[in-house]
């Protein structure tokens, strides 16, 4: 069974939450859907690049939404100066959510987040999310690493990036190889989270009816072994900010897929892992 996808040079738009455009792509299957999903993207990294896992969840009965956050790809020109990280939550997330409810009002719907969109989970609201899923999404405060990786961890959040945003206006993720560049007030956000002990969860204080106290829903995070951006047990604390559900860790190293490495991303590039997050994200 072969999913459609919205041919790239006419790419599909939703409103955010405040009337932004947002790029984003729409994988359908050919078969009658059971699911509708929404990947939520890493820091920097543009929507085309779910497009193999999104046409797998496609193959498997499941509408999938994948968005680019204002600022980033196709959404670029959705940014302003007052663009904040909480708004590709508050605004963009649940402005592709609702287009989701509007649009497929009989589908259960299930979200997917990598890295920073596994963080951004936690502060929806009022969203009808049946379950959810996270692969290398942690929390960002840099005494979860130890060694020479808390000292660089250390040095992004009190150094690096506020001396970039402040000199560039913006993270300059391309030249540092890493990305898409990001907003300056994205990335200063960023770093004010990652000099946190709880990280996200300060800001999510803020916010008493978001999903980090209210969502109750099944979770699963997969935590890599050879992921240095998202260890063990930085993973472990972004669950630990979950106060009404107990989310389930699943710890893998590359020998359990037949691999050599995964890393940050390779699960995402490599099929290993699919078809237990097919699993999850597609039963009824």
């Amino acid at each position: 069974m072969q999913a459609a996808v919205a041919s790239s040079s006419e790419p599909l738009t939703v409103r955010a939450r405040d009337g932004a455009r947002l790029a984003v792509d729409l994988v359908l299957p050919k078969s009658r859907a059971t699911a509708a999903i929404l990947i939520a993207p890493a820091m920097g990294v543009k929507r085309s690049f779910y497009e193999p896992f999104a046409r797998s969840l496609a193959d498997g009965g499941a509408i999938v939404m994948t968005l680019d956050y204002r600022g980033i790809g196709g959404s670029k020109d959705a940014a302003t100066r007052k663009t904040r990280l909480h708004d590709w939550a508050e605004l963009d997330l649940a402005g592709a959510i609702d287009h989701l409810r509007r649009e497929y009002p009989k589908l259960p719907l299930r979200y997917f987040g990598h890295s920073v969109g596994g963080q951004l989970f936690g502060l929806l609201q009022d969203a009808p999310i049946e379950r959810a899923m996270f692969a290398a999404s942690q929390s960002g405060y840099w005494g979860h690493w130890d060694g020479v990786s808390r000292a660089i961890m250390g040095a992004l959040w009190f150094a690096a990036v506020p001396t970039f945003v402040s000199a560039l206006g913006k993270l300059p993720m391309k030249a540092l190889g890493q990305g898409e560049d990001i907003p300056g007030g994205v990335g200063r956000e960023w770093a004010e989270w990652g000099r946190q002990p709880r990280y996200i969860g300060t800001y999510a204080d803020t916010r008493p009816k978001c999903f980090f106290s209210t969502y109750e829903g099944p979770l699963v995070a997969y935590a890599i072994e050879d992921d240095n951006y998202a260890p063990r047990r930085a993973v472990q604390g972004l669950l630990t900010e979950f106060r009404s559900t107990e989310g389930e860790l699943r710890f893998v190293r590359p020998m359990d897929i037949g691999q050599a490495s995964i890393g940050h991303f390779g699960a995402l590039k490599k099929p290993g892992l699919w078809p237990s997050m097919q699993r999850f994200l597609l039963s009824e």
